[in-house]
């Protein structure tokens, strides 16, 4: 068969295919648009999976510049310390394939159960240390440590 760039000589020439091959072009037509349409569903839904804001716990996706990630991956959390500001934002990731948790020693948060594939999310409100582990494996252990924000000079202060 040869093949032309010219509009017309490409619809004639799928017109001749079509006709050899006994199918209507109304079935050819109506298969591609299925087609078309089926991988416009698998599109959006995973557009919709990616940007669909989900509070927590929601499936694993990429953190914003303005969040800290902490991951729990071979029954560690990575980093074993972390220092973040008071008021940013920390997201724990469960990479492995069961459930944990991230608790804090004196109670100043706990995440309950992280499914596997799944994120909390944690903002700390005052400065200091936590300690923190996983209630469903108590040799997981690792610190978050908050510092007050930088204070904001006045524009009359000298740099």
């Amino acid at each position: 068969m040869r093949i032309s760039s010219t509009p017309g000589a490409c619809r004639a020439s799928w017109n001749r295919a079509v006709a050899e091959d006994g199918v209507s072009e109304s079935a050819v037509r109506g298969s591609r648009r299925a087609t078309l349409s089926g991988l416009g569903a698998v599109v959006f839904a995973a557009t919709l999976s990616t940007v669909a804001g989900r509070g927590a716990p929601a499936r694993a996706s990429a953190a914003p510049a303005n969040v800290h990630v902490i991951t729990i991956e071979g029954m560690q959390f990575r980093p074993q310390a972390l220092t973040v500001e008071a008021g940013q934002q920390v997201r724990w990731v469960n990479k492995d394939p069961f459930p944990h948790t991230a608790t804090a020693d004196g109670g100043a948060f706990d995440s309950r159960e992280i499914a596997s594939g799944g994120t909390w999310n944690y903002r700390p409100a005052r400065a200091g240390e936590l300690g923190y582990g996983c209630r469903l494996h108590p040799t997981m252990r690792a610190r978050l440590i908050v510092q007050a924000p930088p204070r904001s000079r006045r524009a009359d202060e000298p740099a």
